[in-house]
């Protein structure tokens, strides 16, 4: 899958004029019936079976506001054909809009911008429920799973839960994050996906709990271990190319620390440093060949990776820098990639900068600003990604070499977000 943008200067950049704000579209039956066609052979494939639990106390007309796991490429067909024929709006990022506007919003999607405070987005949900009588399916954790565990959800989703007013219903998938890894290059495997929708708060419940109260309940439910999920269900991959991309997870050795020496042959990863090779086997288990196995799955492992970030942030030491191609949208309506530039991001305890000397420009978040960070291995075949911005324009941008992990970029920033949040509470 490719994106397209056009190459433009900074200043040529600078006189787009971003399209008005377009109300989401109530979807039609015969929308409804499109989607559901198109989306079979992908679900038909991995045998798609959803299951309810205390949907039979609210009719179809009733809004609720759905929150799913963000799993795979996937998951917006899933949650379409789940809850059909309920009206339903989606919530999905602008680039999944880019050349396809026309038909995205009649099959009722909703464009927003990844991991900032878009206030459109509250608007258009309080449209959707209020004005089309529609419920709303969103992922809260904005972006996908790259390391098989869950991402961070925002301390904003509770208010925006008392705000809509309306039932809760929490939607979580199984095997969709193996069909389709995200480090894997998106091979498809052979799996059966389900998926389980519960009420969790209803109208009352919204009234009356508090917004910490709905947060904390809401991070608990989707607290996810894909991996852990893999070995409690006995799954095994069939294909043998399971393991290709997983240096870009598994990229600092546990055993010499140092990183991004990992390379991935055949189902073994091995460390280019120390020699140290792991195996790991159609269950996703991990077994060292050359010595003692200090983690066993890869869960265990990012986890070792996220207490060494976490070690560089409170030493002061942690501190990256690397030359990136930038992309910049302002809508979900065209994409522009900067021409002329010599762009670098820089991500330390100060927050994240990019900046571009050969356009003597910059722009800065601090850690505060940034609860957690998009990022995505080989972004619509351009390359590694990480995404920055704020309501007004995201800046995509791609590593230009393998210089560091974005799964380190990711997990650094959400750590400094909860120093930043400490620091507010004292």
């Amino acid at each position: 899958m490719k994106t397209h943008y056009k190459e433009k200067t900074l200043k040529e950049i600078l006189k787009y004029r971003p399209k008005r704000l377009i109300r989401p579209l109530k979807v039609k039956p015969f929308y409804r019936f499109i989607l559901k066609a198109a989306t079979f052979p992908h679900l038909h494939n991995v045998n798609f079976t959803p299951t309810f639990e205390g949907f039979e106390n609210y009719s179809k007309k009733d809004p609720i506001l759905i929150l799913m796991n963000h799993a795979s490429f996937i998951d917006i067909e899933l949650g379409a054909v789940m809850f059909h024929p309920r009206p339903l709006n989606i919530v999905a990022s602008n680039d999944a809009f880019l050349r396809k506007n026309w038909i995205m919003r009649r099959i009722g999607c909703i464009p927003t911008k990844r991991f900032v405070m878009d206030i459109n987005l509250v608007k258009n949900m309080l449209y959707c429920v209020k004005n089309l009588k529609s419920s709303v399916l969103l992922y809260p954790e904005a972006g996908y799973s790259i390391d098989g565990l869950n991402g961070v959800l925002p301390t904003s989703l509770g208010k925006m839960i008392k705000l809509l007013k309306i039932p809760v219903a929490v939607c979580l998938t199984e095997g969709a994050f193996h069909y389709q890894p995200m480090y894997n290059h998106l091979h498809k495997h052979k799996i059966h996906v389900k998926a389980h929708a519960k009420i969790v708060f209803s109208k009352e419940d919204v009234n009356k709990l508090s917004i910490d109260e709905i947060n904390n309940k809401l991070q608990e439910l989707f607290t996810i271990d894909y991996w852990k999920w893999q070995k409690d269900n006995n799954f095994e991959f069939k294909e043998d190319n399971y393991c290709e991309g997983l240096e870009k997870i598994l990229y600092k050795c546990p055993h010499c620390h140092k990183e991004l020496t990992t390379i991935v042959e055949g189902n073994k990863i091995k460390c280019t440093s120390c020699n140290t090779t792991y195996e790991m086997k159609r269950n996703g288990e991990l077994v060292n060949l050359s010595g003692k196995t200090l983690y066993n799955s890869v869960s265990s492992w990012v986890n070792y990776e996220r207490e060494e970030v976490k070690k560089e942030i409170n030493n002061g030491t942690y501190d990256v820098k690397f030359p990136v191609d930038v992309l910049v949208t302002f809508d979900s309506y065209k994409i522009f990639k900067l021409k002329n530039s010599n762009a670098y991001l820089e991500h330390n305890i100060n927050g994240i900068t990019l900046t571009d000397e050969a356009n003597d420009f910059s722009f800065h978040l601090f850690p505060i600003e940034l609860y957690n960070m998009y990022t995505e291995f080989d972004w619509f075949e351009v390359g590694d990604m990480v995404s920055i911005g704020n309501s007004e324009v995201l800046y995509d941008c791609i590593l230009k070499n393998y210089d560091v992990s974005v799964l380190k970029l990711r997990m650094a920033c959400q750590e400094l977000y909860k120093i930043a949040i400490e620091k507010i509470k004292k």
